[in-house]
């Protein structure tokens, strides 16, 4: 859900908060469900945090599930903005524009790097920056990184280490998306800090490679965090009291909710499954189904298809041999309902695992693959109208998914 207000209205709400010593939630820009909007509007009430000291932006990498608030706020992001810089010079390098065998400060660059990056250098980092050029020339540079035109933006973005929650998010997505290129700055995070910032209260479960700023009054951290769906995190404080601790907390606050509601994530058998969008017509008649979209495919409940079938000359029964884990299919005879069917909405996107079970029509084994979601079968549409031949047809213009059970296949 995304909630928008002008800054106008924003900071009226924020001046009503701030005198009855309390903070709502705020103009959060999310791609999840609410519980999360209201963890975080706790902890901000709780920590008075608000859109003049706080802003974050969270990712997670394998659902897309995307939460921010005050992302746009350009503010000191202090020594986090090494991690651009050093991005820069590691590709410059590769792309022959910059000799591997530079020195800035008196260290060679492949010092340069782990200093920086590591144990957050000064003296190197500012000189890599100086060698760019002006501020603003650094900052033109770091476009590719940052997702946004630093001359558009203008004004304090282009002077001192001025970036925001989101420009550093983008940062922080180039950076994971090309892992395997930047196998030697993650190490570098992954080093930094034990038990500070985003480590702070987590304890080593999960790997964290992280970037912090320290320059009172500011304190930002930026970093992955390798839980089973590994998540993006950057925060941004200014003139937080006790800001580390504050960041540590917030993290705790995010993994907590992240590994609560994606416990465990193969790769190899999960996808995260967007709703489907097409509507389901039936002899005529639209039907609303709970459905979602796997590699460009309709998945949908298997209950669900044999319940709208039922009555027809395609019907067909389902049966859970629970004994040998199978699925068995019996055409032409009428569905039982188990009372599941047709009462989910797709609402969200949802974690899909790859169905192990087999599946079985009239005792002969079915070739096809289904996946649980929420609990229920889901199977591709157009392997159920094979199996059990009746004619289906996806229309463009109407956006929907034709079923005519007096035709065939």
């Amino acid at each position: 859900m995304k909630r928008v207000f002008t800054r106008v209205i924003a900071m009226l709400i924020c001046l009503v908060l701030l005198l009855s010593g309390g903070f709502a939630t705020l103009g959060f820009a999310a791609n999840g469900n609410d519980d999360f909007d209201k963890l975080v509007s706790e902890f901000m009430s709780k920590n008075r945090l608000g859109e003049s000291n706080f802003s974050f932006a969270y990712y997670n990498t394998v659902t897309g599930e995307t939460h921010m608030y005050n992302e746009n706020r350009i503010m000191y992001a202090a020594s986090v903005y090494k991690l651009p810089l050093n991005m820069y010079y590691y590709e410059q390098v590769a792309l022959g524009n910059i000799e591997p065998n530079s020195r800035y400060a008196g260290y060679s660059l492949a010092d340069c790097h782990r200093l920086s990056l590591q144990h957050s250098n000064n003296a190197t980092s500012q000189a890599m920056r100086n060698a760019i050029g002006t501020y603003k020339d650094f900052k033109i540079a770091m476009d590719k990184y940052t997702g946004v035109s630093a001359v558009e933006i203008g004004g304090k973005y282009l002077t001192d280490h001025f970036f925001s929650s989101l420009t550093i998010m983008n940062t922080l997505k180039y950076f994971y998306n090309n892992a395997d290129f930047f196998s030697e700055a993650i190490g570098y995070l992954k080093a930094a800090n034990s038990g500070q910032y985003f480590k702070r209260f987590v304890g080593d479960k999960y790997e964290i490679a992280q970037k912090y700023g320290w320059y009172l009054p500011a304190v930002t951290t930026a970093g992955i965090v390798y839980t089973p769906t590994p998540y993006l995190l950057c925060v941004f404080t200014e003139n937080v009291s006790g800001a580390e601790t504050v960041i540590g907390r917030f993290n705790e606050l995010v993994l907590n909710y992240t590994v609560n509601k994606y416990p465990v994530w193969d790769s190899d058998t999960m996808v995260f499954a967007p709703p489907g969008t097409s509507r389901v017509i039936i002899n005529g008649k639209t039907v609303t189904l709970e459905a979602y979209m796997i590699n460009g495919r309709n998945y949908y409940k298997l209950r669900d298809l044999a319940s709208i079938l039922s009555g027809t000359q395609k019907q067909f029964r389902i049966h859970w041999d629970a004994e040998n884990s199978t699925t068995i299919l019996t055409s032409g005879r009428s569905h039982t309902p188990s009372g599941t069917e047709l009462s989910g909405i797709s609402d969200a996107p949802k974690p899909a695992t790859l169905r192990s079970s087999k599946v079985f029509v009239d005792g002969i084994e079915a070739d096809i693959t289904g996946y649980t979601i929420g609990g229920s079968s889901f199977y591709w549409i157009r392997d159920i109208a094979q199996i059990f031949d009746f004619n289906i047809h996806y229309s463009n213009t109407i956006n929907a998914i034709e079923i005519n059970t007096n035709r065939s296949y």
